[in-house]
């Protein structure tokens, strides 16, 4: 199964190419500059977007070359600008660096690594590692990476969604800056997956299993290997580090879950059984053979969906955070999901085949 849709006039061939060279896309040419297109991996089919690697604990060897291979075969996005901190920021990174608590830990770190490149990141991991299994000598470091035909999909869903609302803003391919994303709708922004694995942090409120660290576009997990209750760091600020940014909303409650006979080996089986959960939502997102209209791409179905997933995963996201919230919050916060859940999950119409089930 494939679907139909034309290519961008003037741009032609290097639309085509990158549907296949970078996309990953099976593409039939069709009469009049139209293609018809499906994943290269089939339609349907769930990718390995997101691959967990464990990189070290306590007792590894951080100067030996070896453990960081995972983070050398799929580097941080080579594009990052490094960012020239305002005064008032350095002076605050000057403070951190004076501190050994976990807050301050966390905080340096996320900056640091947020600009660095694979060896850039790998000299601040070793700089920071030993300090923070001080504290947690169960801990371990864990890298999510995440395939580049995520990122290249989901920019071609962006592409057809703006050509097709807004034509009359050319696309560009010598000029990017013209292609909007609705970033503010989303959690993710096309490119920083750190949100996504927030989730599995909080199973168990209210306490998290470790922290999280966009080295975009792949995802930097530290886990505790200990249950730490977000209630107990200043005032609960470790619980506002998972609070989502979408459209600067803030919300919300507390789910109980049995932790008898929980080890500590059980949290990188989670971590790693939530990557494949991520797959197949991610898959059935960038997948056009799934959002069709009579053989048509049906692209703006497609980013409805997208923006639906990553907002529900929102509304979990700060659920499990806010752990001391109202009850009236946290049941709109519950209401919230469950709309969007119903609406993910229902047909959009009898031709359009059935939605994801989970």
């Amino acid at each position: 199964m494939k679907v139909r849709f034309p290519l961008p006039s003037g741009h032609e061939a290097g639309f085509r190419s990158s549907l296949i060279e970078q996309s990953h896309f099976a593409v039939d040419d069709l009469a009049d500059h139209w293609v018809a297109v499906a994943p290269g991996e089939g339609a349907g089919a769930v990718a390995p977007y997101f691959s967990p690697h464990r990189i070290a604990s306590a007792t590894t060897n951080l100067t030996n070359p070896g453990i960081w291979s995972p983070i050398e075969d799929d580097p941080p996005y080579p594009g990052k600008l490094q960012v020239q901190l305002q005064p008032a920021v350095q002076r605050r990174l000057s403070e951190l660096y004076e501190r050994t608590d976990l807050l301050a830990r966390i905080e340096r770190l996320g900056v640091a690594a947020v600009q660095a490149d694979a060896d850039g990141l790998r000299e601040i991991l070793i700089k920071e590692l030993p300090g923070l299994f001080e504290i947690y000598p169960n801990g371990s470091l864990w890298y999510v990476s995440v395939d580049q035909r995520l990122l290249s999909r989901l920019a071609f869903m962006r592409v057809r969604l703006q050509l097709t609302l807004t034509p009359d803003i050319k696309y560009d391919s010598a000029a990017p800056d013209n292609v909007h994303y609705f970033g503010m709708h989303t959690t993710t922004n096309g490119i920083d997956f750190s949100d996504t694995v927030d989730h599995v942090m909080l199973a168990i409120p209210p306490t998290a299993l470790g922290v999280d660290f966009g080295v975009l576009p792949h995802v930097l997990v530290f886990l505790f290997g200990q249950l730490e209750d977000l209630r107990n760091h200043e005032g609960g600020a470790l619980a506002t580090r998972f609070f989502p940014n979408v459209s600067r909303t803030a919300g919300v409650p507390g789910i109980k879950f049995p932790v008898q006979n929980l080890t500590t080996a059980h949290f990188g089986s989670l971590l790693s059984w939530w990557t494949t959960r991520l797959n197949v939502v991610y898959s059935y997102a960038t997948d056009p053979t799934n959002f069709s209209n009579n053989g048509l791409h049906d692209v703006a179905a497609q980013a409805a969906w997208f923006f639906t997933l990553e907002r529900m995963m929102a509304d979990a996201g700060v659920m499990l955070a806010a752990v001391d919230a109202p009850a009236i919050l946290r049941m709109q916060a519950a209401f919230d999901l469950l709309d969007k859940a119903d609406s993910l999950l229902t047909p959009r119409s009898k031709s359009a085949g059935n939605c994801l089930g989970l």
